[in-house]
């Protein structure tokens, strides 16, 4: 009896299933819910409509009205995402749901609202479509994902050269001192300077005091931006304690000033980029508003 049982109801799925499948979440609920069954183990293993309604609920769990920018940039930064995103732009939108777990990529995307299900196939949300915009102005390069505190501080150094005192202003300490090794292995940023060196710098345009010849030489030999005083002998072709001792009367008669350098970053050419890159898709994410996902 119950074997018949099962058989009845099994021939009944077959009859509420369309072959096409081309179905949206709604519809799906409607069958379901006019489908009568005694057993719900006869769905689980039977109908393909109950298995493609289970999905479509599991990825539209927790997916938030307005992502983040690490989640969005966290679900396009590896290139099968962009492949998918770019096939959508391009009309392939036959790109259908499957019975099974959608893959890694597809998950990120859709919970981080720039993709959505319609009718059973993946279609770009307005967000999607910016978002993507954004990502192929820049080399697919600058997308390789990179720790959230990593970019943090890549941002922070766009507006310049930053001393180690002023970003631990921004960041903890021992966190950025890992983010800045991180970095400086990945090619992304270099020291312009090192913590203790001393720069001596000209305090006027031109002397107010006579000087002698040597003396007039090493003041002028001086850069705006400060020079250390092992530079400055060998740029001048002195020895240590000669530019030593010309520095101490220019010192003396206020011409010459000297200060502590602290240890400083900048960024190299490709970690500019990058950062210009991360500061795009911010803007890009802080423009769109909650429609944008639906």
């Amino acid at each position: 009896m119950t074997l018949q049982l099962e058989q009845k109801e099994a021939s009944i799925l077959d009859k509420m299933v369309d072959p096409s499948l081309n179905l949206d979440l709604e519809e799906m609920k409607r069958r379901c819910n006019s489908c009568r069954v005694s057993n719900p183990l006869v769905c689980r293993e039977t109908c393909e409509v109950w298995r493609l309604k289970s999905i479509q609920n599991s990825l539209r769990k927790e997916i938030p009205d307005r992502p983040d920018r690490l989640t969005i940039t966290s679900a396009t930064r590896n290139p099968e995402s962009l492949k998918f995103l770019q096939g959508l732009s391009q009309g392939r939108t036959n790109v259908r749901v499957r019975s099974e777990e959608p893959k890694d990529y597809v998950g990120e995307l859709l919970q981080a609202g720039l993709i959505f299900v319609d009718k059973n196939t993946y279609r770009l949300t307005s967000a999607g479509e910016k978002i993507l915009e954004t990502l192929l102005m820049y080399p697919l390069e600058l997308s390789e994902k990179t720790e959230a505190l990593d970019e943090k501080v890549l941002t922070l150094l766009l507006g310049g050269t930053s001393t180690f005192e002023s970003l631990s202003q921004t960041v903890p300490r021992v966190e950025l001192t890992t983010a800045l090794r991180r970095l400086n292995a990945s090619g992304l940023l270099n020291r312009t300077s090192s913590q203790g060196d001393v720069l001596y710098f000209t305090t006027k345009r031109r002397p107010t005091r006579h000087l002698l010849p040597s003396e007039l030489k090493v003041f002028k030999g001086i850069p705006k931006t400060g020079i250390t005083a092992r530079e400055l002998s060998k740029k001048l072709d002195l020895t240590k304690p000669a530019t030593y001792r010309y520095l101490r009367r220019l010192r003396y008669r206020r011409h010459v000033v000297r200060r502590t350098q602290e240890l400083a970053f900048g960024l190299t050419p490709k970690g500019r980029q990058i950062a210009q890159f991360l500061t795009a898709i911010s803007k890009t994410v802080g423009n769109l508003a909650a429609s944008d996902f639906a």
